[in-house]
């Protein structure tokens, strides 16, 4: 059998019966902890279905939520950040505070004044315009009145106690044609817990372990007392290109180019011409361009806007002694980078 159980707590009993009414029973938790938008110990759900003020509340409540509250400046740029990605052409969607009891007493749906915490109205909001009781919070995060029977969009937000993770990056790494796969390591993720439990964290595959070209997903699980309290995964992706160093790729281009031909060249393949970070992989592509090109070729440092003044083609500037030795290279791929 099936139920559909909203964020949270739910108990569940079981009861057993015989025909001649004996009768026993179990009861146990079934406690839903996942959710696709999670910011500190909240869980936030985008409801896109058009509805007024106190539609939009019942039906964050029927999932086990309610009205997105916002404690903090840290939560507010959350919620506008997310805001572009889930409503990218909505002005204004309903969250959690109103002044319904008393004009300008504007109160958190949880029952605590609007301003305890965080404060982020407009300029000149709330104005109250043709008796505007409920809250909302517009694109740029700042927040007004309106209508509360209009129906436009809302969040709702479900607190909770449950511990969180944050797993790394996705890990890239770039072989040579010469393997068939390499290692690559990570931090152990940061385990959050409202009660400071101590936890253990198991990520599979492990740190160090040895990667196949291609793409490998990484689980990890944070462990207390033999129960799973926190899941996250990132994809470790191993990709193979004509030379490698470190997390770079480098390809050659032997065609001769301007400048810009060059530069064209690189970005089509998801590149740009070579910026050198280190002394290390100066010296590295020092030997990958004396063994090759015997000659000298184009890198990504130029003084086109301004004489004199020579920059990296990511803007950054070049730093006393920070590039000796007669280098000449050409470009930067995806994540890593191109010789040309």
């Amino acid at each position: 059998m099936y139920s559909q159980f909203s964020l949270g707590d739910t108990n569940v009993t079981c009861v057993a019966s015989s025909a001649d009414g004996a009768s026993t029973s179990c009861s146990f938790l079934v406690v839903v902890t996942a959710c696709d938008i999670r910011f500190e110990f909240s869980c936030y759900v985008f409801m896109k279905e058009l509805r007024k003020f106190s539609d939009s509340r019942e039906a964050c409540q029927a999932i086990g939520a309610d009205l997105l509250v916002i404690d903090s400046v840290n939560e507010n740029s959350f919620i506008t950040d997310r805001l572009a990605v889930e409503f990218p052409k909505v002005v204004f969607v309903y969250f959690g505070m109103d002044d319904k009891d008393t004009e300008g007493n504007w109160k958190w749906i949880n029952g605590e004044n609007v301003g305890d915490d965080f404060l982020n109205w407009k300029t000149g909001e709330p104005d109250n315009d043709d008796n505007q009781d409920c809250g909302v919070i517009l694109q740029d995060g700042q927040w007004s009145d309106n209508l509360c029977n209009r129906y436009i969009e809302s969040i709702c937000e479900k607190k909770t106690t449950y511990a969180y993770m944050q797993c790394p990056n996705d890990v890239v790494v770039y072989v040579d044609n010469l393997v068939t796969g390499t290692t690559a390591s990570w931090d152990t993720p940061v385990v959050n817990d409202l009660y400071n439990r101590e936890m253990q964290v198991i990520c599979e595959p492990i740190t160090g372990s040895e990667f196949l070209i291609g793409q490998t997903i990484v689980t990890c699980r944070a462990i207390f007392d033999e129960s799973e309290e926190a899941l996250c995964s990132f994809s470790v992706d191993v990709f193979v290109c004509d030379i490698s160093f470190e997390a770079s790729c480098y390809k050659l281009i032997s065609s001769k180019q301007t400048f810009q031909q060059s530069r064209d060249l690189c970005r089509a393949d998801d590149a740009d011409f070579v910026t050198i970070e280190t002394e290390k992989e100066r010296d590295f592509v020092l030997n990958v361009q004396y063994e090759t090109f015997q000659s000298s070729a184009l890198i990504g440092l130029n003084d086109i806007d301004n004489e004199g003044s020579w920059t990296w083609i990511d803007g950054g500037s070049l730093l006393q002694d920070q590039f000796q030795g007669d280098l000449h290279i050409a470009s930067e791929l995806n994540k890593g980078h191109m010789l040309g």
